[in-house]
């Protein structure tokens, strides 16, 4: 079971390097959202080297939802006006498209990934 789980995440990993990390909005008010259109995009919260990049390149600790299959977004921690568009687009996509994960938030800090108890 741990070769496949292995394989699993090497496979998934190998697929994410031709992903794409779309910056929607201006520095401050940005949203990440990672698309590769394989319908695998929420099972990349698996990945902790694609959430490291991100957050070295923010330049700090990320907030990351996977409202439905094919949506997962990030917004840098410490910036209030990319948290808000971040939970107005999770939860619109969560209310509209078929396929949902979860509503839950996560957050991307010293190389962990961890549920995000700051957003009710």
């Amino acid at each position: 079971l741990d070769q496949l789980h292995d394989a699993a995440l090497t496979n998934l990993w190998d697929t994410t390097q031709g992903a794409i990390v779309l910056q929607e909005d201006v520095e401050g008010r940005e949203v990440y959202q990672i698309r590769q259109g394989d319908g695998l995009d929420s099972s990349r919260l698996l990945l902790p080297g694609l959430w490291r990049q991100l957050a070295d390149s923010c330049g700090g600790s990320l907030v990351i939802c996977a409202p439905a299959r094919d949506r997962i977004y990030a917004a840098p921690q410490n910036q209030p006006a990319s948290l808000a568009r971040l939970a107005d687009q999770a939860s619109g996509d969560y209310q509209a498209l078929d396929d949902t994960v979860s509503p839950a938030f996560w957050i991307w800090e010293n190389n962990a990934l961890q549920r995000w108890a700051a957003h009710a």
